[in-house]
């Protein structure tokens, strides 16, 4: 009918007309409120051949995608796909958004590490293959330790550090 919680569409279809609370005897939170007094599932969506459950929140907030007991607050078994495919996709801190891992675009083949908005390290698997320290305009590359290289150094300006030794 038209006057109860559900409204009739069809003989197999219906809508909610208004809020609605799931295990509490509270007024609905929110248009769909499900509480929980335990850490158990919370909110479980599956199939019915789907194990285990395609999304499962926890009582303590935990989120699992195709887990069925997560154990940090969201765990995800399989890829994870980061931005629109037409620009860069990030991983980022909230509370320093700047602070952040970039993946490039779709066909990009580099990864980048953002603190405060300033790249500090780029893998890039371009040609030619490459691992950039600081920004990349500055090719910027500071050793605390020992460097070890396979192959030449060469370069255009001086090589300062308290010593050098090269073979080969």
């Amino acid at each position: 009918g038209g006057d109860g919680l559900l409204t009739a569409i069809n003989g197999t279809q219906a809508y909610l007309t208004s809020s609605l609370a799931i295990g509490t005897s509270d007024a609905p939170g929110a248009t769909l409120h499900v509480s929980s007094s335990g850490d158990g599932a919370l909110f479980r969506v599956d199939g019915l051949t789907e194990t285990p459950p395609v999304l499962l929140v926890t009582g303590s907030g935990r989120v699992g995608i195709g887990i069925a007991d997560p154990a940090v607050a969201l765990e995800v078994a399989g890829l994870i796909t980061f931005g629109t495919g037409t620009g860069a996709g990030y991983l980022s801190n909230r509370g320093a958004t700047s602070t952040r891992l970039r993946f490039g675009p779709d066909g990009a083949t580099s990864i980048a590490l953002e603190c405060g908005g300033v790249q500090l390290l780029l893998v890039d698997n371009d040609s030619p293959d490459k691992v950039v320290l600081g920004a990349a305009a500055d090719n910027n590359i500071v050793v605390s330790g020992s460097l070890i290289v396979s192959g030449s150094i060469s370069g255009s300006t001086t090589i300062q550090g308290a010593s050098l030794s090269v073979d080969g």
